[in-house]
């Protein structure tokens, strides 16, 4: 098979789980969540179900896009052989990265869309991110195993390496989630997701700081 017969075959797929995606997310924003069905879906995007489920594995990845992939293998390792500046903000990227992946393989006015469902549909975003809490368990496991590496790296030596490791995750994961959600609230796209989630961070760092 020709490298152009691939590319074709490459661009339809992604045409079809455009169409999917992008009509999913108009009739959504039209009627909203729940009066909006599989089949209607379909029949907006002019797929049969069985194609619809091809491509999506349920209403709502049509509509919000698909569940972050989980880093690889490779890049855990190349994880825990860096030293990291700062930690927390290196846990931060190691949630971030894939999100970035997503955003870019979505494009633009599906990104659009999203922000639109996200304004106007709190819980269901809510939801979504809330599906991909494998990811906290990754970001444990991961900075649990560079706490183990790099001990010189511990700020409370005298706690757990597991708390203290969990603290870490958790104030990551924190990061990402406001971040996330205020991203997708923006008008525009003024900040990059990764920024908005440092800036997330930085402020929560900032917090038990003394004002004057």
């Amino acid at each position: 098979m020709t490298t152009e017969v691939l590319s074709l075959r490459a661009q339809k797929r992604q045409a079809t789980y455009a169409a999917i995606r992008t009509q999913a997310a108009k009739l959504v924003i039209e009627r909203g969540f729940d009066a909006v069905t599989v089949e209607d879906i379909c029949a907006a995007a002019r797929v049969s179900k069985r194609t619809f489920f091809n491509y999506v594995d349920s209403k709502e990845s049509a509509v919000l896009g698909p569940l972050m992939p989980l880093p690889t293998a490779e890049y855990k390792a190349a994880f825990l052989r860096t030293i990291h500046p700062s930690l927390v903000r290196a846990v931060l990227n190691f949630l971030v990265d894939p999100a970035v992946a997503v955003e870019k393989e979505e494009g633009t006015e599906l990104m659009r869309l999203c922000r639109e469902i996200y304004k106007t549909h709190p819980l269901l975003a809510a939801n979504h991110v809330a599906r991909n809490r494998a990811f906290i368990d990754e970001a444990l496991e991961i900075t649990t195993a560079y706490l183990e590496a790099h001990p010189a790296k511990r700020v409370f030596p005298q706690s757990s390496l597991l708390e203290e490791a969990a603290c870490i995750a958790g104030l990551a994961w924190s990061a990402l989630h406001v971040g996330m959600h205020q991203w997708l609230r923006e008008n525009s796209s003024q900040h990059s997701l990764r920024e908005t989630c440092h800036h997330a961070l930085t402020m929560m760092l900032s917090l038990e700081r003394p004002t004057v």
